[in-house]
């Protein structure tokens, strides 16, 4: 399993989430105030990332990098 750092912020603030594992890449739903979100972590030409839509519900952003698991927590956070 892959994102250890967006599932340990799941599991440290006790929020409710599904999670699909395959070929080694993790898959995240969550409702949120009555709106699904997913991330869904992708691996292209040896980048790791993930697709999520967290900033817009009807639009799915890639976030890439060593730290893109670092710039979906910062959005979690600010989904209060």
């Amino acid at each position: 399993m892959s994102m250890n750092k967006v599932r340990n912020y799941f599991e440290r603030k006790n929020l409710k989430y599904e999670l699909v594992s395959e070929d080694g890449l993790d898959s995240i739903d969550f409702e949120h105030r009555g709106l699904i979100y997913h991330i869904w972590e992708f691996e292209d030409n040896d980048e790791k990332g993930a697709e999520a839509n967290l900033k817009s519900v009807d639009r799915m952003v890639d976030y890439c990098g060593d730290d893109f698991e670092e710039k979906i927590i910062e959005l979690l956070t600010a989904l209060k």
